[in-house]
């Protein structure tokens, strides 16, 4: 049960990191398109 739930924890954090990154990229794009 720890191992399952540490688990999800760990692939909660990596979907978390990787959207934060996509959104990041996204405004950059739309900030350096403005320049």
């Amino acid at each position: 049960m720890s191992l399952w739930l540490s688990i999800y924890i760990y692939i909660y954090i990596y979907i978390y990191i990787y959207i934060y990154i996509y959104i990041y990229i996204y405004i950059y794009n739309i900030i350096c398109r403005d320049y």
